[in-house]
């Protein structure tokens, strides 16, 4: 994928998109953002359009982002991103242990296993004020899937995501999860 942002000590990167979107056209498949492990990453007002996760390993992980830093999305906008196999986690974003706030975003038409549109994987996140519609996870978690997390909804909106298998629609809790 592209681009790949690493921890620069303590620095921080801002993505103002103003309204432009980030998009993967055609049959290759990659990652749009990777974020590394230490790396700080605010994104404000783009739309992060079509990844697509299908490699082996941590490549079926985060179609739209993967990030194991600290991510802080605001307005923003998660759509048409699949993380293909199994073992496809987190189509619009798959947090690795780091820390995670979403803020007035809206997820939409996001296809993966679990957590379609959001998986938090051993990490805190503070989910506020988004709204999840139209996602699908084949084995759980329409909109986000959450495994040995903290993490914390408000004033969030869930709407038409599904999980074919049952287990849940919206959210899907795995492990000593805090939801």
């Amino acid at each position: 994928g592209l681009p790949s942002i690493l921890s620069d000590g303590g620095h921080s990167l801002t993505i103002e998109g103003n309204g432009f979107s980030i998009s993967r056209s055609g049959g290759t498949a990659f990652r749009i953002i990777h974020i590394a492990t230490g790396a700080n990453v605010f994104i404000r007002n783009v739309s992060i359009e079509n990844g697509l996760a299908s490699a082996s390993a941590l490549g079926t992980l985060g179609a739209g982002i993967y990030s194991a830093g600290t991510l802080t999305v605001e307005n923003s906008t998660f759509s048409g991103n699949t993380a293909t196999t199994i073992s496809g986690l987190g189509a619009g974003i798959f947090m690795n242990r780091g820390n995670l706030t979403l803020r007035n975003s809206y997820f939409t038409n996001n296809n993966g296993a679990v957590g379609a549109a959001v998986y938090n994987y051993q990490n805190t996140a503070t989910i506020t004020g988004n709204t999840f519609a139209g996602n699908t996870a084949t084995n759980g978690g329409g909109a986000i899937g959450d495994e040995n997390s903290n993490t914390t909804l408000i004033n969030n909106t869930f709407s038409g995501n599904q999980a074919p298998s049952g287990n849940g629609g919206a959210i899907f809790r795995l492990g000593g999860t805090s939801v």
